[in-house]
């Protein structure tokens, strides 16, 4: 083979030169390449959100336009999860609970993702004071003064609302708020006739706080008949036969009222207590009798109660021998 110098025609190129250029062919310029980097995600966080209350969530990215974004929670609800800054809504809960959230950004060339958390504070039931059972004369008004305390921070305005249970109902029954945890309770008791047994009816306190946890307490209204007029028309004592008559009448007249004569002060310093035999004869039109042998004098008035609650002014038992 020859080899020569000078390339001309009919002349070959030396082994050194044909190696030479093929090296400057492949390294005279760098490789490229498209690179196309993900996206990327923050969720922002983390955060905190009263029972049932609302948060707005803070999400951020970068990469290449178009980005799409999509919100998850484990728990609660989301206004928008494709929306990057969504707000979010806790469920009612009375302990406390952690949402977990995941933030996902998408663009042609991927995704990526970012957890936090929600933390959810309970909220708390009212305490509401004890309301004690309640007495009402038949036909009174009743005023019941109301009042709670609402342990979450900041306390929030209670709501206080009653119902009732039993016959005959309470009549004009109210509840009108006097504060943001007190409230006036008010009713007037039914008209019994004046031999009725007592009637009691039921009462059922609600207070609720703005989200809807509530207490409840439970107590009693008793309603006792109107008390009759009760007056002794005539007392006498007998000294030698320890015997006491006496006559009285009521202003019910109902064979289910009775008379009882009282405990009464003797001559001899103690107080005598008649029962049993202190009950009257109930002889109709409300006109009652009492007739007992072998008792102490009186000392002084004596007085008599009807099962309607009357009872008479002291009279002076008139004495003979």
């Amino acid at each position: 083979m020859r080899h020569e110098t000078d390339a001309g025609p009919g002349s070959f190129l030396r082994p050194q030169t044909i190696a030479l250029a093929i090296s400057i062919l492949f390294t005279a310029a760098p490789a490229r390449a498209d690179v196309c980097p993900l996206p990327t995600a923050d969720a922002g966080g983390p955060y905190a959100v009263a029972s049932g209350g609302s948060i707005q969530l803070a999400g951020t990215a970068t990469g290449i336009v178009p980005l799409t974004f999509l919100w998850t929670v484990s728990s609660g609800s989301l206004s928008d999860p494709a929306a990057i800054d969504p707000v979010f809504t806790a469920v009612k809960t009375g302990v406390a609970v952690a949402v977990a959230v995941t933030f996902t950004a998408t663009n042609a060339c991927g995704s990526a993702t970012a957890s936090t958390t929600i933390t959810v504070d309970p909220t708390f039931p009212p305490v509401v004071n004890p309301v004690p059972p309640i007495s009402a004369q038949s036909g009174a008004h009743v005023v019941v003064p109301l009042s709670a305390t609402d342990p979450n921070v900041p306390p929030q305005p209670l709501t206080f609302m009653v119902t009732q249970s039993g016959t005959p109902a309470l009549l004009n029954l109210t509840v009108t708020s006097t504060g943001p945890s007190t409230a006036m309770l008010e009713f007037d008791a039914p008209v019994l006739a004046c031999d009725s047994p007592p009637v009691v009816v039921t009462l059922t306190i609600i207070v609720i706080n703005p989200d809807g946890t509530e207490s409840i307490i439970v107590t009693t209204v008793t309603i006792f008949p109107p008390p009759d007029a009760v007056t002794i028309t005539s007392a006498e004592y007998r000294i030698k036969k320890f015997r006491l008559d006496v006559a009285a009448t009521s202003s019910c007249i109902s064979p289910n009222i009775a008379l009882m004569l009282q405990p009464y002060a003797t001559v001899n310093g103690f107080i005598f207590d008649p029962t049993p035999l202190g009950s009257f004869t109930n002889a109709g039109n409300g006109i009652y009798t009492l007739l007992v042998v072998g008792v102490p004098q009186p000392a002084g008035a004596i007085q008599a109660k009807s099962t309607a609650n009357g009872i008479s002014a002291p009279f002076f038992p008139r004495v003979k021998p």
